[in-house]
């Protein structure tokens, strides 16, 4: 999806830089973004409203 050139025109109209990556590639970003913002949410104690 990312390879098509008019999403990638209106992802970087939006401020966004896309980077086609694999699955593989792309879980292992989440997960790091994950344990990252999560510890970052337990240290400062928030909670879901």
């Amino acid at each position: 999806m990312l390879n098509d050139p008019g999403l990638s025109e209106a992802l970087t109209r939006h401020g966004l830089t896309p980077q086609p990556t694999t699955r593989a590639e792309f879980a292992a970003f989440m997960r790091k973004e994950y344990d990252q913002w999560g510890a970052i949410a337990r240290a400062r104690k928030l909670t879901a409203e």
